[in-house]
């Protein structure tokens, strides 16, 4: 739910009952939601052992600019005006398991020489778009910084 101030409240963020207050600076808008407690599952340790895995691939300091200048054009795109994407993580989260599905890839056992020696697509942002694993944007053959 997205909350509308008459007076914008500057700073206001934290927990009223069973709801969470927090303020989107790419929104510009704060944003209310319900307090729901999580139920760990099976899906939850998977999810947490591919993050570990994946955080060992130890990206680029480029790399990761890379992604940064990619996930703001793609938030400037008109189908994802309505659904941005808060960071470059959850964009690089997403084009890694799209590529598992596409390419079955355990994402729990990949490493950064199976990465270099298959040459996945994962290895720059130029790639990825031209493999289908994230739409184009404007530019995307200029962030070709590898992994």
């Amino acid at each position: 739910m997205k909350a509308l101030f008459k007076h914008l409240i500057q700073g206001f963020t934290g927990k009223a009952d069973d709801l969470i207050l927090y303020y989107d600076r790419r929104l510009n808008k704060v944003i209310i939601r319900k307090n729901v407690p999580v139920k760990i599952t099976q899906r939850h340790h998977n999810f947490g052992a591919v993050t570990k895995n994946l955080r060992k691939l130890n990206l680029s300091a480029y790399y990761k600019e890379d992604f940064k200048v990619y996930t703001d054009l793609y938030c400037r795109l008109r189908i994802n005006y309505d659904q941005p994407v808060s960071n470059w993580y959850n964009l690089f989260i997403k084009m890694m398991y799209k590529m598992s599905q596409e390419m079955g890839i355990d994402l729990k056992t990949i490493t950064r020489n199976q990465i270099e020696t298959d040459n996945l697509p994962c290895r720059s942002i130029k790639q990825t778009v031209q493999a289908g694993l994230l739409p184009a944007v404007r530019n995307y053959e200029r962030l070709d910084n590898l992994l």
